[in-house]
C-alpha cells in the first residue's frame, strides 16, 4: 500500500478564510455581514416611513374627532369661545406638521413601495366623504350601491375619521396622496437614471495595433 499524498490545500481556520477576511463563525464573514446591513436598511426605512404615516392618521383622527370635537361642543354648551380660539389655530398647525412629517418620511424612505401604498391610503381618505355619500348612504329609501358589509365599513370609518370640525384625515390624505405621487416619480426617475450605469462596463484602455 502506498501512503496517500497529504492534502496541502490551505482549509480556511477560525479568524479568517483564504482570502484574508476576518470570520465570524455562525455570521459568515464581515463583507458578507455588512452587506446584510445594508440590504436591511431600506426594508426597515421602508416600514418606519409606513408605520409612521399610520401613525399619523391615526392621531390626527383622534384629535380631529375626540379632542377638537368635544372642545366644540363644550364652546356650545358654555359659550365660552376663548378655549375654542386657541384650539383651532392648534390643530391646524398639528395637521400641518402631519403633512411634512410623511414628506419627510416619504424622503428618507426612498421606496417605491411607500410611494405606493400613500397614494392608495392617501386618496381613500381623500375621497372617503364622497364615496359614503355616493355609495354608501342611502338616497329617498334606494339602498346604497354597494353591497351592506362595504357600505358599513365605509360609514364606520367615515364617522370615525371625518365627523371632526376640521376634517384633518382628509385633509392629511390629501397631503399623502401628493405626497406618494412625487415619490413614484422620483423612484422611477432614480431607476431609469441607474440603468445606464449598470449596463456599461468596466472602461478599458484602448489596444494599439501590433506592428
Amino acid at each position: 500500500m502506498h501512503a496517500s499524498k497529504a492534502d496541502t490545500t490551505p482549509r480556511p481556520v477560525d479568524g479568517c478564510n483564504r482570502r484574508g477576511e476576518r470570520y465570524i463563525i455562525g455570521g459568515g464573514t464581515l463583507n458578507q455581514m455588512a452587506r446584510g446591513n445594508r440590504m436591511s436598511g431600506p426594508t426597515i426605512r421602508m416600514l418606519v416611513a409606513l408605520l409612521g404615516g399610520a401613525a399619523i392618521l391615526v392621531v390626527a383622527a383622534w384629535l380631529d374627532t375626540v379632542v377638537l370635537l368635544g372642545i366644540q361642543h363644550r364652546v356650545a354648551a358654555t359659550f365660552d369661545s376663548i378655549e375654542w380660539a386657541l384650539a383651532l389655530p392648534a390643530a391646524r398647525v398639528a395637521t400641518a406638521g402631519g403633512i411634512l412629517a410623511l414628506a419627510l418620511l416619504a424622503w428618507w424612505a426612498r421606496s417605491l413601495r411607500v410611494g405606493l401604498a400613500y397614494v392608495v391610503v392617501g386618496a381613500f381618505f381623500t375621497f372617503l366623504g364622497s364615496l359614503n355619500m355616493l355609495f354608501a348612504t342611502e338616497v329617498n329609501g334606494a339602498p346604497p350601491a354597494l353591497p351592506e358589509p362595504i357600505a358599513t365599513f365605509l360609514g364606520q370609518v367615515y364617522l370615525h375619521a371625518e365627523y371632526g370640525p376640521l376634517k384633518a384625515p382628509a385633509v392629511i390624505g390629501a397631503g399623502m396622496l401628493l405626497i406618494g405621487l412625487a415619490t413614484i416619480g422620483l423612484s422611477l426617475r432614480s431607476r431609469a437614471s441607474a440603468v445606464p450605469r449598470e449596463e456599461e462596463g468596466p472602461m478599458q484602455a484602448p489596444t494599439e495595433p501590433r506592428p
